[in-house]
């Protein structure tokens, strides 16, 4: 997903300094977030394979593995896995003596998911050497689904398995050791978008699921157009259309609904395919979704936990409905 980077005003676009994120335009009129290069590029580049495949026996790079223990209830981690998993399969996670996160872009570069946890979040935190693991969320998940209600989940590295350096411990009823391989890591530098919305939303979390599962019975993108006093999801396909409204102090779902100029209306075109998989994604992580955007922007959605969050941004789609 190519981002924009803002000033005051959203819609203007700064000079790309590097550690910023410039856009660009596909065939589509879909914004593609970020070019390889920190220059703005005057062809939109076709995503690229990896060039090199996933690690088989070990992980074969100049870098050592992180070695680290951390503990936390099965349940969270799953949450967690999930709400990554709705844009990326494979992940490449940093484990340092603050906490771990990630930063990933999906397959066509149009949304990316940004996630931080401190070690203050888990049970049990140690890192005896800092460093990325990169692997298969899916594969995890078929083991976390596994866990009872109130079982703890242990993910330990240490240098005893180079073939499967991936530990999941499962504390239940009964011990049980899951050994995952790991991947070749991602190494791309992923700048954080810089954005300066002009409207801040949150709601529940079922609320904007539901919303976004009405809209994909008559289209693949949907408006959000936000006034001061109502929030609306608008799509229309061949034949149908449909008109989802939440009003402020009526509908007690919309808890926060702020624009900066009362006298512009903020609207945008997202692409339901991503909204949809966030919004399912991250429904056992969090109770309350944020949302920030500007018109024609791309849109930050924010699952806030008591210890940590999940932050997605979507690129939009430059039509009208």
């Amino acid at each position: 997903m190519n981002e924009e980077n803002v000033e005051n005003k959203p819609s203007e676009v700064e000079e790309p300094t590097g550690n910023e994120a410039p856009v660009k335009v596909d065939e589509e009129g879909v914004h593609v977030y970020p070019p390889e290069e920190p220059t703005v590029p005057t062809e939109v580049e076709a995503p690229q394979p990896s060039a090199q495949p996933p690690a088989t026996e070990s992980q074969d790079t100049s870098k050592p593995l992180p070695i680290f223990r951390l503990k936390l209830k099965a349940k969270v981690l799953e949450a967690i896995f999930t709400a990554i998993v709705s844009l990326v399969e494979e992940a490449t996670f940093t484990v340092t003596a603050a906490g771990v996160n990630l930063k990933a872009l999906c397959s066509d570069r149009v949304a990316m998911v940004v996630f931080d946890y401190p070690k203050e979040a888990f049970e049990e935190f140690s890192v005896d050497r800092e460093g990325q693991l990169a692997f298969n969320l899916k594969e995890a998940l078929k083991v976390l689904r596994r866990a009872g209600k109130d079982e703890t989940t242990e993910l330990i590295v240490t240098n005893e398995s180079k073939m499967l350096p991936l530990t999941l411990k499962l504390h239940g009823k009964y011990e049980r050791f899951f050994n995952l391989p790991a991947l070749l890591p991602e190494v791309e530098e992923i700048p954080t978008p810089k954005l300066s919305p002009d409207t801040h939303i949150k709601l529940a979390v079922e609320s904007l699921a539901g919303m976004v599962e009405d809209a994909t019975l008559v289209s693949d993108h949907v408006k959000i157009l936000a006034q001061p006093e109502i929030l609306q999801f608008l799509a229309e396909g061949d034949s149908t259309s449909v008109d989802i409204k939440l009003v402020k102090g009526l509908h007690p779902q919309l808890l926060e609904l702020e624009l900066r100029d009362i006298a512009k209306p903020t609207k945008a075109v997202f692409s339901l395919t991503y909204l949809q998989a966030i919004a399912k994604g991250i429904r056992d992580l969090a109770d309350v979704a944020a949302l920030d955007y500007s018109t024609d922007m791309p849109i930050q959605i924010t699952a806030q936990t008591d210890k940590g969050s999940m932050t997605y941004y979507v690129a939009p789609r430059i039509e009208e409905l």
